[in-house]
């Protein structure tokens, strides 16, 4: 073989086996987790992206939706949302969202609660119980106007992701009498005064061995995520 022969020959070797290695570092890029093949292609190119993934846009988008589906289907599930129209309350048995849409333990001693009350000569009524989240975020936003700051408000109405009454986990005793009897026996139901703030919202809590409730958070956005 001549000269020229073997030279033109190991340059042909040469050339395949730099395609050979490109061939791997390709392969090697498209098999990374996470990459695309968009990456390969675009990898040095300003502005590229990644087709197969979503922006943040996109994610809080649909949560957002899925949450307010949550909270349509709420109200079609209780038939409203929560609001109470009757500034004298309701009761507590009342055929009505924001009694319906209670978490069942929560209601049942809200009840037993208030038959013990009514044998004392005290009505035991609702100003609030279940809200939907829509109607959470209208009262929010009415503190807001009314406090000026949403940092003030929030020290009397939480935000629908962490609301008790979006849970179904709370209610407020409607009229001074009422809430301060709650406050004093609610205990023995498993009532408790949540907010030092205020003497009529309460929660299901843990009650001790001396059968005491726990401490209250100073208010609403003391209350810890």
């Amino acid at each position: 073989m001549s000269y020229r022969s073997r030279a033109a020959n190991a340059a042909i070797a040469a050339i395949i086996a730099s395609l050979a290695v490109a061939a791997v570092v390709c392969g090697a890029l498209l098999l990374r987790p996470g990459s695309s093949a968009a990456d390969a292609g675009h990898a040095g190119s300003s502005g590229a992206s990644d087709s197969g993934s979503l922006d943040s846009g996109s994610l809080d988008s649909g949560t957002v939706s899925s949450e307010a589906r949550a909270g349509e289907r709420d109200e079609e599930r209780f038939g409203g949302n929560g609001e109470v129209l009757d500034p004298d309350g309701i009761r507590v048995d009342a055929d009505h969202p924001g009694v319906r849409g209670l978490d069942p333990e929560l209601r049942a001693a809200v009840q037993a609660a208030a038959e013990r009350a009514a044998a004392e000569g005290i009505e035991l009524r609702l100003n609030s119980g279940w809200r939907s989240a829509a109607y959470q975020d209208e009262l929010l936003a009415q503190a807001v106007s009314d406090y000026g700051s949403e940092a003030e408000a929030r020290h009397w109405v939480d935000t629908p992701e962490r609301s008790a009454h979006v849970r179904g986990e709370a209610v407020d005793i409607g009229g001074l009498e009422a809430a301060l009897w709650v406050g004093q026996y609610g205990a023995e139901f498993g009532l408790c005064q949540i907010y030092a703030n205020e003497n009529w919202h309460f929660e299901l809590a843990p009650i001790d061995a001396d059968g005491f409730c726990p401490r209250a958070y100073d208010s609403a956005a003391a209350r810890p995520e």
